[in-house]
């Protein structure tokens, strides 16, 4: 999931210190080759994002195999049965 750096700070504040170590910053859009090593890449400064976007860990992979067994419908039953 990707939020803002200001969402992420003025929304998730009291969440933060939970996995703020497991966050992820993403300052630029691309890479370029850097023209000291053209062996390397470097994120290129004219792809600096104007805010830094924070990646937050989700449990969706986690939880999604649990989801059907959650997940019920009056009409149609649970999840499996609607497979």
């Amino acid at each position: 999931m990707y939020i803002t750096y200001c969402h992420y700070i003025n929304v998730y504040n009291p969440h933060l210190l939970g996995f703020a170590k497991e966050c992820a910053v993403v300052t630029h859009h691309r890479l370029c080759v850097d023209p000291n090593n053209p062996k390397e890449l470097i994120p290129d400064p004219d792809a600096k994002l104007e805010e830094p976007l924070i990646v937050r860990p989700t449990s969706e992979t986690m939880i999604w195999s649990m989801f059907g067994k959650w997940i019920n419908s009056h009409r149609l039953g649970s999840y499996h049965e609607m497979r």
